[in-house]
């Protein structure tokens, strides 16, 4: 108000660069190993639930907190149209690994077998069972380590009909 008098060193305003958010968060201890810096994290709000933010960590602490067994991690997100506001809670998806060469199927192409796994495949104009080693899983779908190559058609829709040796034609999926 004019007029009060104000000590040196007193707080009276908050200056925020709203261009550029950091974003805060923690990380259970459990992916320590995993953490790095310039890592992908993305991000949704509420606001926005049908956005995805990218974000980069900038920060992992070198530490983990004693009371709740996590790592704090910190991040930038950009945010040039101003439709993020400080404050805001998110939904974080800290990508600690990305494999843009995998091998990925359906994974409802899977057979499960007291060995592992396997997928039928069409070779030659012939059904073919291929035992596979899988990865991850996200979303429906699996990552093949090995058993399978790029260029091989699987059989998605499988009935009882479905036999090692039986004529098929394979057609092109888009998904």
């Amino acid at each position: 108000k004019p007029g009060e008098y104000v000590a040196a060193g007193t707080a009276l305003i908050e200056l925020i660069n709203t261009e550029s958010l950091s974003l805060t968060y923690r990380v259970p201890e459990s992916y320590s190993d995993k953490l790095d810096v310039n890592q992908t994290v993305e991000v949704v709000v509420k606001a926005f639930p049908d956005q995805v933010f990218q974000s980069v960590v900038k920060y992992v602490a070198p530490i983990v907190d004693k009371k709740t067994y996590t790592i704090l991690v910190r991040a930038t997100v950009q945010n040039p149209d101003q439709r993020l506001w400080p404050g805001m809670s998110a939904h974080v998806r800290h990508i600690l690994k990305e494999h843009p060469d995998a091998l990925v199927i359906p994974e409802a192409a899977l057979v499960l077998t007291l060995e592992g796994y396997e997928v039928f495949v069409i070779a030659n104009g012939k059904v073919e069972k291929r035992a596979v080693q899988i990865g991850g899983r996200r979303q429906g779908r699996v990552q093949i380590l090995s058993g399978l190559n790029v260029d091989e058609a699987v059989v998605l829709v499988r009935t009882g009909l479905i036999t090692e040796g039986a004529s098929a034609t394979a057609n092109d999926w888009a998904g």
